[in-house]
């Protein structure tokens, strides 16, 4: 029996409790995007993987898309590994309303399947989930993509070699292992290869015969979802493991699977990172892998559930040893090949049933080393004048590591006694600022350089000095700079352009606490924007002139 006390409390809490439900506010849909391509060409087709991260169930979403772009499919994955195709209607004012049977759950992941063309700027899709309600549909905020136009390249900046697998396919390419490569139960090894493709449901390779009482070793799927899936097949078992993101997203993606016998492990690798593990025994010693399949399994008795891979692939490796996490990363980044069995594509007489394109892929080759520091003169990017057929390099900068601005163009000097070019940006803002360069040729832009990363922190002044700026502004063709000093300190005062080169140095000497007025004479510059510069024991301020001629 409850006691009236007890009794009273769970009445009180069932109380709040309904009134939690009847007059808390409506909990928004939220979508995630999960993977999309980095850019997006005029043809190309477009995988976005979305995921629904409120724990509210929706009746499907409405999508705005470009008027040149059209929906190919859609298709929904549930937590519980369940895969269902998803309709859509075009509705009045051009946009796809996406539905399914069920509605969409927490956690179910939707692969939208796009047709893209006309991509000569930013394109934008916009996903708005809805719930069906009695008389009329409630939607639940929105979530945008933003695409940038993907880059010709020119000929001259191809260098690399990649195979490519085309959706007309239909049998594999055989690749014959060499003997001392060639994988068995009882040796380690690692294997990796760069990925590219918007595939799904399809082998990418594969030692397997297709056979039931077959077994085999090695086993890439991509499932209906763009995930990577890793299987192994003994004793009429299949054992697998899976990537945590989907890898069909038109992007490149080193995957990567470790075999440890003496531990008995299996890891699955994607992009460096490790996302799966096997413990298991697995002893087959009649299984010996002597030939690879690639793009399909060695045989194809009737693929009806699986497909064969289309897409581009470089690099495969087998290596003879056990990579672990650091080992991994490096070899992402720069691959040591000398103890591996390797197919980087590059010989196009090597397998002539592999088609190879030049492409503009790389992972590590041929990279522009840059450094980037603070100094006396602001932040200050410093690279080596490794190719000389470089016409210019652009520099940019960001402050979110997304959108990059360009704020300068360099045009190296080459000479016997210039080995590298700097960059002087006279940025005083806090926070975390963002680099990159671009080389140029004569036939078009190169690859980006990596990005750079630093903070700014270390700028901020004690008020030691103050800068005023400059009387006139604008001015044609001399001003005056101002600036305050409030104790004995060394003093620095410059003028640069917007290209980051230093025009003058107005003063450089001890100055004791005053106010002090420094005139500056343009008559030889033209037109344009300039920067005054204070560099003081404390930090460093700038400010903007303007020359109007």
């Amino acid at each position: 029996m409850i006691g009236i006390s007890r009794l009273g409390e769970l009445c009180a809490f069932t109380l709040v409790m309904l009134m939690t439900a009847v007059f808390a506010p409506p909990v928004s849909a939220q979508f995630k995007v999960i993977a999309k391509p980095s850019s997006v060409g005029s043809g190309d087709s477009v995988n976005i993987f979305l995921r629904n991260d409120s724990y509210e169930s929706v009746s499907g979403f409405l999508t705005s898309i470009p008027t040149d772009w059209t929906v190919v499919s859609a298709s929904n994955r549930t937590e519980k590994g369940r895969y269902s195709e998803l309709k859509f209607e075009e509705t009045k004012d051009g946009k796809v309303l996406i539905f399914g049977a069920k509605s969409l759950r927490f956690g179910d992941v939707i692969l939208l399947k796009l047709k893209a063309s006309g991509t000569e700027g930013r394109s934008t899709v916009t996903f708005s989930p809805f719930i069906t309600q009695a008389t009329s549909d409630v939607f639940r905020g929105s979530t945008s993509v933003v695409f940038s136009p993907t880059n010709a390249k020119s000929p001259r900046t191809l260098k690399n070699r990649v195979a490519v697998f085309g959706e007309e396919a239909s049998q594999p390419v055989i690749v014959d292992i060499p003997t001392e490569f060639q994988i068995a139960y009882n040796i380690p090894y690692t294997l990796s290869a760069w990925v590219k493709t918007t595939n799904v449901n399809v082998v990418v390779l594969s030692s397997w015969t297709g056979e039931e009482d077959d077994d085999y070793a090695i086993e890439w799927v991509l499932d209906p979802l763009g995930y990577l899936e890793f299987y192994r097949g003994y004793d009429s078992k299949h054992v697998s493991m899976r990537s945590k993101s989907p890898v069909s997203d038109g992007n490149w993606h080193f995957l990567t699977f470790v075999y440890d016998p003496a531990e008995e492990w299996s890891r699955l690798a994607v992009d460096g990172e490790f996302v799966d593990s096997l413990f298991h025994v697995y002893s087959s010693p009649n299984n010996t892998v002597r030939e690879l399949g690639l793009g399909g399994r060695l045989s194809v008795p009737e693929l009806k559930e699986i497909g064969v891979f289309s897409g581009q692939m470089d690099m495969l490796r087998i290596s003879p040893d056990v990579w672990n996490s650091s080992r991994l990363k490096s070899e992402m980044k720069r691959p040591n090949l000398t103890s591996d069995f390797v197919l980087d594509f590059e010989n196009e007489g090597l397998n002539r049933a592999i088609v190879s394109t030049l492409s503009d892929f790389s992972f590590g080759r041929n990279q522009i080393p840059v450094s980037i520091h603070l100094s006396d003169l602001g932040v200050q990017i410093v690279w080596p004048l490794t190719e000389p057929d470089v016409i210019q390099y652009l520099v940019e900068r960001s402050f979110d590591g997304v959108r990059f601005d360009q704020i300068a163009v360099i045009r190296p000097v080459l000479s016997d006694f210039t080995e590298s070019l700097t960059y002087n940006d006279p940025l005083t803002s806090k926070g975390v600022v963002y680099y990159r360069l671009i080389p140029e040729y004569n036939d078009g832009p190169g690859d980006p350089t990596p990005i750079l990363k630093i903070g700014l922190g270390e700028l901020e002044l004690r008020n030691t000095a103050v800068l005023d700026g400059n009387f006139p502004n604008p001015f044609n063709p001399s001003t005056t700079i101002s600036y305050e000093v409030r104790e004995n300190q060394h003093i620095r005062l410059s003028v640069w352009d917007l290209s980051g080169q230093m025009i003058a140095t107005l003063v450089d000497a001890t100055q004791s606490a005053g106010r002090y007025e420094v005139p500056f004479l343009a008559d030889d510059l033209p037109s344009g924007t300039y920067f005054v510069r204070l560099v003081t024991d404390s930090g460093i301020l700038t400010h903007q002139m303007i020359l109007m001629k």
